[in-house]
């Protein structure tokens, strides 16, 4: 169930410009990207988050029938092998600290609303 205070609270202490140096030092020129899509995107902005999570808050339930519609991972992971994909970061050459890099700037590649964006406008994405 959504916390309205703790995702305000975590909004409140975010840090832009800490977040632009740590993008741009993770990926370069594609964390300057990333940036400027932020620039015009503004979803950061605290009054633009207040009024998503809003909406999050809203339609809590409907959001939670559409993910209890997924596949679950264990699913997931049978396909994958199944088609001969790796299965871990891992497989891949990636560390975990690679990964949970990758998680948390997934959000801000492209102006889309994935579950990066949903776990930040709850306050949660770096406990995930």
């Amino acid at each position: 169930t959504p916390d309205r205070q703790k995702a305000l609270e975590s909004v409140s202490r975010f840090d832009p410009d800490s977040w632009n140096v740590f993008l741009t030092e993770k990926l370069g020129h594609g964390g300057v990207s990333m940036i400027e899509g932020e620039r015009r995107e503004k979803k950061y902005d605290k009054e633009k988050h207040s009024a998503r999570l809003e909406k999050i808050i809203a339609d809590w339930d409907r959001i939670i029938g559409y993910i209890d519609e997924l596949p679950d991972s264990d699913e997931l992971e049978k396909f994958m092998k199944n088609i001969g994909h790796p299965t871990s970061f891992e497989e891949i050459g990636l560390t975990p600290e690679d990964c949970h890099d990758a998680f948390i700037m997934a959000k801000d590649i492209r102006d889309k609303y994935v579950l990066g964006r949903l776990l930040w406008d709850l306050g949660l994405l770096r406990s995930y």
